[in-house]
């Protein structure tokens, strides 16, 4: 890493102006109206409109050169498991007419560049050490140098003076119609339905290399519909041939849903000299119905409740907002979950159900014992199906890019099974003095249920459209984590 850093030093930064802030009118009005007059049957209306909060350093139009980074494959030749200079290899990029995708020694015995690395870095930003993705963000020719003049952020108003609202906050807007009755003086039930629209997202366009500022600032930024072209059909099935013995039994993969439709590829000529990182307003929009039900019975009697339900739909809706056309069937104005992740090895999943449901409730028992419950439900959280569709040969596809991303099916279609939990406490009450203390015993997970809560997304691997070659995922919708087993808790708590 010493030697490394000869070649990816530390740089020094001056302030930079942000310029971008935003300025959100957040109008909200609520109406309620006693519908008999009695104060137990109120109908309520809620209008809201309001933008995200501006996180810290969002946007900033950073210099070139401040966000580097240097890629390389390591061969521990001697295995003693350090990573000396002379195991380090870059690779040829698919362009490079000699030798494309072959790996080079980046360093000699003396540590300094290789003549096969000194030819692949000249040309700066159009090298083919660059366009391989070996090294990102900053100019290797001087690398400690800051570029403030050519930015890798920057914004459409800076380009086109007309477009005004690239600055604007993303914005949410919102109705809200409830109704809540009151059945009894302990009883009461409500209903409400809600709706939401979110819109005006920042979207960033990355595009690879996403860290070149283009050459001139007048950039044609209308035609991004043209970047990419249709590289095949998607085949309805895949057969994998198993030469280990005579017997028949090939596997077929079944396509699903994308199996006979077009997908696609840049174009041979991208990026060319127009990649650029720009923050511009998406007219893509997102969507939430939901409705909630719930009823409470306050404790009398010794007993008490509460009791809701949620039914509930989300949706994507792209609009023209892409650049890739190969996955919008499967996207666009469709469901969508959002990816959660989690430490300790646990994979990300879409967590987004369309029904949850949760009831707890209290009885008080004689001499001073208590019995409590909770159980909860909702729909699994959901597995995408996606493969990865590409051609080996340079001479299968011209351009720098011959793979491509491939939904199966629409990401929401497919789920976990449902996750339910129910939780036990028994607590006995006693008089401390002017207080009062409680010994509990809770059991969560009281039927010690195995439920699956994640698992990681069924991806089917690479498929070779060229040479029939597949590469299965190990990991193909593989379980990764179910719920915790019966666990039964002991307490004490003091109230003074």
């Amino acid at each position: 890493m010493n030697g490394l850093a000869t070649y990816f030093p530390g740089v020094s930064v001056r302030a930079i102006d942000p310029k971008y802030d935003w300025s959100t009118w957040s109008p909200r009005i609520g109406l309620s109206w006693d519908l008999k007059g009695d104060g137990r049957t109120v109908l309520k209306l809620s209008l809201a409109e309001y933008g995200d909060v501006l996180a810290a350093g969002a946007n900033v139009p950073r210099p070139l050169g401040l966000t580097g980074n240097l890629n390389f494959w390591w061969k521990d030749a001697d295995a003693d498991s350090i990573v000396d200079l002379t195991e380090i290899f870059w690779k040829y990029s698919a362009v490079h007419a000699a030798t494309p995708n072959e790996l080079y020694a980046l360093f000699g015995t003396s540590g300094i560049l290789t003549e096969a690395a000194s030819n692949a870095l000249a040309g700066g930003f159009e090298s083919d050490a660059y366009l391989a993705g070996n090294y990102q963000g900053y100019d290797w020719s001087d690398r400690d140098a800051v570029n403030y003049d050519n930015l890798t952020t920057f914004f459409r108003s800076d380009i086109d003076p007309s477009v005004k609202n690239v600055k604007t906050s993303p914005r949410t807007r919102e109705i809200v119609l409830s109704l809540e009755k009151e059945l009894r003086p302990d009883l009461a039930a409500s209903a409400s339905v809600t709706f939401r629209r979110y819109d005006r997202y920042d979207w960033a366009k990355f595009f690879y290399p996403a860290d070149i500022y283009p050459s001139t600032p007048d950039l044609v930024i209308d035609n991004t519909g043209t970047w990419y072209t249709r590289a095949g059909t998607i085949p309805e099935t895949i057969t994998i041939v198993n030469d280990v013995d005579d017997e028949d039994d090939d596997e077929t993969i079944d396509l699903g849903d994308a199996g006979g439709r077009p997908w696609y590829l840049p174009v041979s000529t991208f990026p060319g000299e127009t990649p650029y990182r720009m923050v511009d307003k998406s007219g893509s929009y997102r969507t939430y119905i939901g409705l909630d039900l719930a009823v409470t019975k306050r404790l009398s009697k010794r007993w008490l409740l509460n009791a809701s339900a949620t039914l509930q739909d989300q949706r994507l809706h792209w609009g023209d907002s892409y650049i890739d056309p190969t996955n919008a069937w499967a996207i666009d104005g469709k469901s969508f979950g959002n990816n959660g992740g989690g430490a300790g090895g646990k994979t990300a999943v879409q967590m987004y159900a369309r029904w949850m449901t949760k009831i707890s409730g209290l009885y008080q028992l004689p001499w001073g014992f208590n019995i409590s419950a909770t159980f909860f439900a909702r729909e699994g959280w959901k597995i995408p199906h996606y493969i990865t569709l590409a051609y080996a040969n340079p001479e299968s596809w011209p351009g720098l890019y011959r793979a491509n991303t491939v939904y199966l099916q629409s990401p929401t279609k497919d789920s976990l099974p449902v996750f339910s939990n129910l939780s036990l406490r028994l607590e006995k009450r006693f008089t401390l003095g002017s207080g009062r203390a409680y010994l509990m015993a809770d059991v969560f997970n009281l039927l010690n249920s195995a439920t699956v809560n994640r698992a990681y997304d069924a991806y089917y691997g690479v498929y070779y459209v060229d040479t029939e070659e597949y590469l299965p995922y190990q990991y193909n919708r593989a379980y990764n984590e179910i719920l915790n087993p019966r666990v039964v808790r002991l307490g004490v708590r003091f109230e003074f």
